[in-house]
């Protein structure tokens, strides 16, 4: 006749804590009867289905890790210790690279902004003179209209030429 065990009394009987007694079950590696566990039966299906990496009762017993636990453990934290370093080596790396690649120097891009407005300074006090033969005779909203076309042609110049300025410096 089997012999039959609640599963604290069977952790307790093996060493097993309860919450591992509770996923051998879950695992479906505890044979019950009317709720119990039978003790034999359980034993023998455990061994039978236990991973060999971790010897008998899955290296389990009595809370303890045994020699190949403890090997696979050390050598995953070295391995995620080698990682973390490779990685912060990388992002080191990689800001170093993008601050190579976008830091340009102070006086260069100072010389290249005075150019810019002074280019605008220009087209603005050119823009009195090219506009004034088109609003004489117009009312304030042709005015409004005329001024605000030849504003935009001049910001779209001063765009292009930013553009090239900034392309300048960009390239070695």
């Amino acid at each position: 006749m089997p012999t039959l065990l609640t599963q604290a009394e069977f952790a307790r009987q093996n060493g097993y804590s309860k919450p591992y007694v509770t996923k051998l079950k879950a695992e479906g590696r505890l044979v019950m009867v009317d709720g119990k566990v039978d003790a034999e039966a359980s034993k023998a299906l455990i061994a039978s289905t236990a991973d060999p990496r971790y010897g008998e009762n899955g290296g389990r017993r009595d809370g303890g890790e045994d020699e190949v636990v403890g090997k696979v453990k050390n050598d995953s934290v070295q391995s995620l210790k080698l990682e973390g370093l490779q990685l912060e080596n990388e992002s080191k790396r990689i800001k170093l690279d993008r601050e190579k690649a976008e830091l340009l120097p102070r006086a260069d891009v100072v010389a290249a902004l005075n150019d810019i407005a002074t280019q605008a300074r220009l087209m603005l006090d050119e823009l009195r003179y090219r506009a004034a033969g088109y609003l004489v005779g117009k009312t304030q909203l042709e005015i409004e209209q005329i001024l605000g076309e030849h504003q935009a042609v001049i910001m779209h110049e001063i765009q292009q030429q930013a553009t090239a300025a900034l392309h300048d410096l960009s390239v070695p």
